[in-house]
């Protein structure tokens, strides 16, 4: 199990994706399943693969590194050589939050949201409402105006801004 910093080459354009892992070999292989299955989470990657083809890409090693070492090469590498095909960032990298921050931001989430989704087996909007961690169901609708009404009512109830 190697750990190091990656790159994903397409031949024909130059441009290119970076990455870092713990497990190169496995990386690669979640990065071949998910472009294979149409479902990578970088569409510019993505439009490539479809465009070019499985064949016209290269896996290839950076640099190997030490697991402590990652995060900051990896920020390094995505700085200098700004590649086309990181359109996410660097996943999971973010500073934990403090449990104050964290409740903060529960705080001005609560009750927000969409407030009504399709509900595909029934064939209509649902409206529904997030209280004190607890989904609360507002019924089907046939029409999404009315799904997200009878969201906004139910925030106007609670005094939920």
């Amino acid at each position: 199990m190697k750990s190091g910093i990656y790159q994903i080459v397409c031949k024909t354009t130059g441009e290119r994706y970076i990455g870092s892992s713990r497990n190169i070999a496995q990386r690669w292989h979640h990065h071949r399943w998910r472009l294979r299955s149409g479902i990578h989470r970088s569409a510019a990657l993505q439009a490539a693969w479809n465009t070019y083809g499985e064949g016209d890409f290269f896996f290839g090693i950076i640099v190997y590194l030490p697991q402590e070492e990652l995060r900051a090469a990896e920020l390094s590498w995505l700085q200098a050589a700004e590649p086309a095909y990181n359109t996410h960032g660097i996943k999971g990298r973010a500073k934990p939050k403090s449990a104050e921050a964290r409740q903060n931001m529960s705080q001005a989430q609560l009750g927000r949201g969409r407030g009504y989704s399709w509900n595909k087996p029934m064939g209509k909007w649902q409206a529904y409402i997030r209280l004190s961690g607890k989904l609360k169901h507002l019924g089907y609708h046939v029409l999404e105006a009315d799904a997200a009404a009878a969201h906004e009512r139910e925030l106007a109830k609670y005094k939920i801004p």
